[in-house]
Parts: structure tokens; sequence; C-alpha cells
């Protein structure tokens, strides 16, 4: 029944939304106030003091020590919530249409709400260089691809949306539930994989023309990788022209006719 799904997804996805902001922001600094005593303080603010008291010149920094007190920051968390808003998004997009502008909304209030965890809650994450998301980018785009056939489903069997298109290959029993001819299910049936196959077609397309690099950063890649060439090649060369006024200077000491005389 896509109405039961539509109501089940928007209750879901709503309540989720709102415990995300309860779980990971309100209910920590809850915590964090009723967890901070006096021998918190104590170590914040006389431990810390007396420790760089002998240190000549060392700031005291008690915030150093709140750090410790604070969780660490997972970001597994946070990357499984925003994969799970997209599977709500996507492959449930034709039950629920207005998820993505719920997701919006919900995206303005996740964005300060990270914010304020990361800078307040959380001890402050360690800054890694990394090339990309790991296994994260395989599992959305598996979500992407598997959203047209779901939706396509959802379009032609669960709900009346592709009947009122094409009302002769439907039919509505005795209990309400919609059913399909049984000369022309087929074609129904037909269609719908064609749809379906034309969107991942689609989909192929646009993951062609369009680069993962835009045009503009790759050549300004280009550009710094030149420079770091030209830059590489002058230092190679005014460490060959050192070299060699090294050894004639060298040369020239070894045959110089003063030394000969002074001797």
């Amino acid at each position: 029944d896509v109405g039961r799904l539509r109501l089940e997804l928007v209750s879901v996805f709503n309540i989720d939304t709102f415990r995300r902001i309860l779980v990971e922001c309100i209910l920590p600094l809850f915590l964090q106030r009723v967890s901070a005593g006096e021998d918190q303080k104590f170590v914040q603010e006389g431990a810390i003091k007396k420790k760089y008291d002998d240190i000549p010149g060392q700031e005291r920094t008690p915030s150093i020590a709140a750090q410790t007190f604070k969780d660490e920051y997972e970001q597994f968390d946070d990357y499984m919530e925003m994969v799970i808003e997209l599977g709500y998004i996507t492959l449930f997009a034709s039950a629920y249409p207005l998820a993505s502008l719920v997701a919006i909304a919900a995206h303005l209030v996740e964005i300060r709400m990270d914010l304020f965890k990361i800078t307040n809650l959380c001890q402050k994450p360690r800054p890694l260089r990394t090339s990309g998301i790991g296994m994260w980018k395989l599992l959305i785009s598996s979500i992407i691809w598997m959203s047209a056939l779901t939706n396509c489903l959802i379009f032609g069997f669960t709900s009346q949306q592709l009947m009122q298109y094409i009302p002769d290959f439907y039919k509505v029993d005795d209990m309400g539930h919609l059913r399909l001819e049984k000369e022309k299910g087929w074609i129904v049936i037909f269609i719908i994989f064609a749809v379906e196959r034309l969107l991942v077609f689609i989909g192929i397309i646009i993951d062609l023309v369009i680069p993962t690099v835009p045009e503009d950063v790759e050549e300004e890649m280009e550009r710094i990788q030149f420079l770091k060439l030209q830059e590489l090649k002058k230092l190679r060369i005014n460490s060959t022209l050192s070299s060699v006024r090294s050894q004639r200077q060298t040369i020239y000491n070894s045959q110089s006719p003063w030394k000969g005389s002074k001797q």
C-alpha cells in the first residue's frame, strides 16, 4: 500500500531528524553540564597551572585539559546518517517526493548542529589528508543506481501513478487492490523495465559527459605542477653550476703559481 508506505516514510524521516538533534546535541550537552564537577575544575584550572608554573615561557592552556573530558568525534555516525537520509530521498522518491525539500531544511539545522557538536561537545578531530571518502562513495553510488529500479517498481506496481496514463492495462478488484489485466500485464512489465533501463542509460551518459574534475581545476593543477617542475629545474641547474664553480675553484687553487712561490 503506497499510502501506508508514504505515511511510514514521513514519520520515520521526520522523527529521525529530530532524534539526531536530541541525541547528538541536546542530550550530550546536558550530560556534559551535569558531569562537570569540582574535580574537573581542579584539573583544568589548578593542576594544569601547577604543571606549567615551573616551565618559563610556557603558556597555561586549561582548554587542552578540557578536551580530555570530551568524547572523541566519530565520523562514522555522521556518514551513516547522511547515507540513510540519501536512501530515503532516492530509493522512495516516487512514494515521498517531498523528502528532498524536508532534507534541505534538515541539513540547514544539521550543519549548525554538527558545528556546535565538533566545537563544544567533542574533542577536536585530527586533520588527515585523504583523496576521497573511501567505501562510502561506492555505497552512495550503489544506492543511486538502485533507486532507478525501486522507483520504477513503485511507479508501476505499488502506486496508481502509471495507471493514470494507461488505465486500460489495470483493474481494481473488490478489495481495492490494483491488479494487472491478464492479456496486457506483460506490456506493463515491459514499460516499467524499459523506463528503468532508460534512466540507467541517462545516468551513464551524464556520468560520462560531466567530468569528475572540472576543467578549470585541471588547468590550475597543471599550472601548479608546471611551476613546480620549473622551480625544480632551476634548483638542479643552480646546484650543478655551484658544483662546477667549486671544482674550478679547487683546480685553480691547486695550479696557482703563488702557491709554488710561497713554498
